[in-house]
């Protein structure tokens, strides 16, 4: 299995298996405003033994983040990785333009990045946009994102070049 988790505030963790069929797809756990370090280190043990490698999103501040919203997503950053490391996972930290920028290809550059990557979720797995979505219709890109990290891990495990939008 494999694993692709998106360490934002509205991130998700999801597990692929091998075959690339979710076996788990879920928000980022969170209490009193930050990431529940007991829920997310359920997960890694309940999963951690079937876990091949676990990406995980390299977050970094952007312009005009303020200093709290930028020590927030350090914290949630450390977190994840500690968990992971707590439960002996090996992992590897994928920059966003690096995991996209693989996912996207075949899929026309003039969308924005959370467009594509809708487009290629939708295409991989077509029910995901129901499953992925509130029940106000608000669309939980974190998920997405987690879903297409994961797959970007299977993908790089696999060796595969085949471009998963076309």
């Amino acid at each position: 299995m494999i694993c692709g988790v998106d360490p934002g505030l509205t991130g998700g963790l999801c597990i692929l298996t091998s075959k690339g069929e979710i076996a788990l797809l879920t928000k980022m756990p969170f209490a009193a405003k930050e990431i529940d370090l007991r829920e997310l280190y359920k997960y890694f043990k309940q999963h951690g033994p079937k876990i091949e490698k676990v990406y995980i999103e390299r977050s970094q501040p952007f312009p005009g983040m303020g200093a709290a919203s930028q020590f927030s997503v350090g914290k949630s950053f450390a977190y994840i990785e500690a968990m992971v490391v707590a439960n002996g996972l090996p992992y590897e930290l994928v920059p966003p333009s690096v995991w996209t920028k693989a996912i996207h290809k075949g899929v026309t550059p003039k969308l924005k990045s959370k467009e594509k990557s809708l487009i290629v979720a939708k295409r991989l797995y077509p029910g995901i946009a129901e499953i992925c979505t509130t029940p106000r219709g608000k669309l939980l890109d974190g998920l997405i994102d987690a879903l297409l990290i994961a797959r970007y891990g299977l993908n790089t495990m696999t060796k595969s070049d085949t471009p998963v939008g076309a």
